[in-house]
């Protein structure tokens, strides 16, 4: 289970190590273990919410979705959203400085003050009901 996009490439990388080493201990499931990764917010109940609710200032980076789920779990921060202004357009990254300069405020076309504690509750619901079914379709079919 992934909750940031920045993982994603990382945990890939990872799956053949983890079936490697499985296999050099001979673990005795090591010829049935498979690997997923799954990300909230790619589950398309969740995508199409986030679009429909906020359009092209979902963006990509400290994402209205993101601080919806965050004012639902913890609705005291409300009194700390603020109105931003506009935000940097979405592009490539191609290290860390880059990301500072073109990002300095770490959103990337997106516009978190949109959030609500009742789109949390939205997304935390069609998160947990899509990646539930997910997770046992994966396992009736691994």
């Amino acid at each position: 289970m992934n909750g940031h996009g920045g993982n994603v490439a990382t945990c890939k990388a990872a799956f053949p190590q983890i079936y490697k080493s499985a296999s050099q201990l001979k673990l005795p499931a090591a010829k049935n273990l498979r690997l997923k990764i799954s990300s909230w917010f790619m589950a398309p109940e969740v995508f199409n919410e986030a679009k429909n609710l906020y359009g092209d200032l979902e963006g990509q980076h400290a994402t209205p979705s993101e601080i919806a789920i965050t004012l639902y779990k913890e609705p005291s921060l409300i009194k700390k959203q603020i109105p931003l202004p506009k935000p940097a357009p979405s592009g490539p990254i191609y290290d860390s400085q880059d990301f500072r300069k073109r990002y300095p405020d770490g959103r990337m076309g997106s516009n978190p003050y949109l959030a609500t504690p009742q789109h949390g509750k939205i997304f935390v619901e069609k998160a947990a009901s899509a990646l539930s079914q997910e997770l046992l379709t994966f396992l009736q079919t691994s």
